[in-house]
């Protein structure tokens, strides 16, 4: 017996410094482990003491169905085959703890089974952890891209909006020439259409010129001259002739067969030779009005002039008269002894009296320039 105590002593001394210390030698629960660890902890656990004993004989069986539980079912089953095999030291303790401890199987299983759904739900918890791990380093990756691509792509962008605003440029200037375009092309069309219609006429009148010309050659020379003289009259005046002619063949829709005129050119023909001779003397009349107007007008002249020298003839006269009397007047006075108070004021009324009948300026001054009564006389009987 003290023997025996000496070795529970010793045992629990080796557990205190060799033990699990509560920690269970630094394994976790639920932690799977080699089964050459297991083997050396209990064959040093063996060497140190075979002889210990378990204070408790629940926490011995325990901490051996908790190592077990902890292994899986292979690793269980080696455990239990190296355990079988150790030295006679472990068996001895064994059978006295079995011998000390009785726990039902029952409690066993139920421990067992307890730590095998611990252990499932650990393993469902690890796995829901390590795919919420995977989707976050998804994540991240996705956002490490996302961010590299913004940095990476911010120049291209700038790029591609460029070049965005330069398509809608061209694609404003394609719009403005595609319509100019349009544009020109209606209008050479339009001035094609213009210029076929006038090489048309040209041609028409072209043709038709050629034909009057030989008509002309097939007509006599008397004929010839009457129908010159129509075309230089229609030229000097196109526009009564060509109306008449525009009007009569614009109502015309007559389609006589042979070349043969139809009536209604012939009215034209008749018309234009009916306005030829309206015109024409309606020229005579006007050239006779204007000579009897010249004639008119050269006797009104005449007979203007004839009236205007009778008057002049007559006014002088007057005035030849009246100077005759201030002469003899201003005579008889002289010899009262007056004529040199007077006769200066008479002779400048006599000379302005002499000037105003006088028409040209040259005489009037010839007048005042003489003194004596008698040369003023002399010089207007001259002039007269």
């Amino acid at each position: 017996e003290k023997n025996q105590k000496e070795k529970m002593e010793e045992a629990e001394e080796d557990d205190m410094t060799c033990g699990d210390l509560g920690n269970g030698l630094g394994r976790r629960p639920g932690g799977v482990y080699e089964g050459e660890n297991i083997q050396n902890y209990y064959s040093v656990r063996s060497r140190k003491g075979s002889g210990k004993t378990c204070n408790s004989p629940l926490s011995a069986k325990a901490a051996e169905e908790s190592d077990a539980a902890a292994l899986p079912a292979p690793k269980r089953n080696s455990f239990y085959e190296g355990s079988l095999k150790k030295p006679a030291s472990s068996s001895t303790r064994q059978s006295s703890c079995e011998s000390s401890i009785e726990v039902s199987n029952e409690e066993l299983k139920q421990q067992l089974q307890e730590a095998l759904e611990e252990l499932e739900i650990l393993k469902v918890e690890l796995e829901a952890s390590r795919r919420q791990l995977e989707g976050k380093d998804e994540a991240l990756r996705i956002l490490q891209s996302m961010a590299v691509f913004d940095k990476a792509t911010s120049h291209t962008k700038a790029m591609l909006q460029k070049s965005e605003e330069e398509k809608r440029t061209l694609e404003k200037e394609i719009n403005i020439l595609q319509w100019e375009i349009e544009f020109d092309q209606n209008r050479f069309k339009n001035i094609e259409d213009t210029w076929t219609e006038k090489y048309d006429r040209y041609f028409d009148l072209h043709f038709l010129n050629q034909q009057c010309l030989e008509f002309l050659v097939m007509l006599d020379v008397k004929q010839q001259k009457v129908f010159q003289e129509n075309m230089s009259l229609n030229k000097s005046d196109i526009t009564d002739f060509t109306g008449l002619e525009l009007a009569v063949l614009g109502a015309c829709t007559c389609s006589p067969a042979g070349g043969q005129p139809c009536p209604c050119a012939r009215v034209a023909a008749l018309t234009r030779k009916q306005l030829l001779q309206l015109k024409q003397e309606t020229e005579n009349l006007k050239k006779s009005k204007d000579e009897a107007y010249i004639m008119a007008d050269a006797f009104r002249i005449a007979f203007e002039q004839q009236l205007m020298q009778r008057k002049d003839q007559a006014l002088r006269l007057a005035e030849v008269i009246n100077v005759k009397k201030e002469t003899r007047f201003a005579n008889w006075r002289r010899l009262r002894g007056t004529e040199r108070v007077k006769l200066p004021g008479n002779k400048n009324n006599l000379g302005q009296k002499l000037s105003s009948l006088l028409s040209s300026d040259g005489d009037c001054r010839k007048v005042e320039e003489l003194e004596n009564p008698h040369e003023i006389l002399r010089m207007l009987i001259d002039l007269v």
